[in-house]
């Protein structure tokens, strides 16, 4: 169900006694291929100010936006090597606002801050880790503040998280000293730093080869990766 009242919206998909489900199954052998089943509300709300874009600027669009979330969300079925999975998120009192937009001539998004804040929790149903979970501070929400140029793109996130994992459990504070630099078409930052502080406190850094490098408390690197993707929470 889609509700519109102009400055503000509700979806409703499915509900406790009738969730939505979508299901893929090959009729050759009747095997269910992907089956999702979801409960969500979402409602929204759009800013008040419109930003104007296009070549002659008579496009506009709303330069903010907030999405509160309440619901859950399970995916089982088979991926396409044939490897089994079940999948389950929750999401409880989440929020997300859409702040400080920007446009540029072809309307297409230049820069803005995205702040999120509630608990998300996922549980792999197929692994015996079980559930990791994210409470995001309202306080001091999770944000992430981008801006994009010529040669590539910036980046800074801050806020306050607990968290429960397989690894680790507790609050972290996060910090941007640094903005993080992705160049254009690149899969990681070439610059940035970070310090965390809370349960845990350290330093990511960013280096000039797509590297990664974890200090500690005292400075002293501990944990140095080639790529950002080899970087890991938990190993």
């Amino acid at each position: 169900m889609f509700v519109d009242n102009g400055t503000s919206f509700t979806i409703s998909i499915g509900n406790s006694t009738t969730p939505y489900t979508d299901t893929i199954t090959l009729l050759s052998t009747s095997t269910v291929l992907q089956n999702d089943v979801m409960t969500m509300t979402l409602v929204g709300a759009l800013g008040s100010s419109m930003i104007p874009c296009g070549t002659s600027l008579t496009n506009t669009d709303y330069a903010q936006l907030t999405l509160d979330m309440n619901g859950n969300f399970q995916s089982k079925g088979f991926d396409d090597a044939g490897v089994a999975y079940d999948e389950s998120a929750v999401f409880t009192a989440f929020k997300l606002a859409v702040t400080n937009s920007a446009l540029d001539n072809t309307c297409a998004a230049t820069g803005g801050t995205i702040d999120e804040s509630g608990m998300i929790s996922y549980t792999d149903n197929l692994d015996s880790l079980g559930t990791e979970s994210m409470d995001i501070s309202v306080l001091n929400p999770l944000s992430l503040a981008w801006s994009s140029g010529t040669t590539g793109d910036t980046y800074t996130i801050s806020g306050t998280v607990k968290m429960a994992t397989s690894c680790f459990t507790g609050s972290l504070t996060l910090a941007t000293t640094t903005p993080l630099s992705y160049p254009t078409n690149g899969d990681c930052p070439t610059s940035g730093e970070v310090v965390v502080s809370g349960d845990v406190n350290g330093t990511v850094v960013y280096t000039s080869t797509g590297g990664v490098q974890i200090k500690d408390g005292t400075g002293a690197v501990v944990e140095t990766y080639t790529s950002c993707n080899e970087a890991q929470a938990c190993l």
